[in-house]
């Protein structure tokens, strides 16, 4: 197991994990709110992060969203990502990027989206 897997296994129970699981839940449901609903969330992967002033969490989150309405959604994500505000909750989303999109245009639409963000603790 890595050690910034969420994974949790009998008597290794880490404080931590409660609140890192509250503030996945809280971002999924920002980017549901942005249009994520629409599509499938295929991955979710965090990793701790840590500098000498600042420490949080990197996010990467994969969205496949299948059919005009669902890739009209998923479009619209990507329009309002850059400019949304989130309010986790003990969070600062100091960076949100989207790292990959494949668009396919023949019928059934088809977009895949991967989505990376830095939360920093504001603790």
């Amino acid at each position: 197991m890595r050690p910034d897997s969420l994974a949790i296994r009998a008597g290794s129970f880490h404080p931590g994990i409660a609140a890192q699981i509250r503030t996945a839940d809280a971002l999924k449901r920002e980017l549901a709110d942005l249009g994520a609903e629409a599509g499938a969330l295929m991955m979710h992967a965090q990793t701790e992060w840590q500098s000498a002033t600042f420490s949080g969490v990197r996010h990467r989150l994969a969205y496949v969203f299948d059919g005009d309405d669902a890739v009209a959604q998923g479009l619209a994500l990507l329009d309002r990502l850059p400019d949304h505000r989130f309010t986790i909750p003990h969070q600062l989303v100091a960076d949100a990027t989207v790292t990959e999109v494949d668009h396919r245009l023949a019928e059934p639409q088809r977009l895949e989206v991967t989505l990376e963000l830095m939360l920093l603790d504001k603790s």
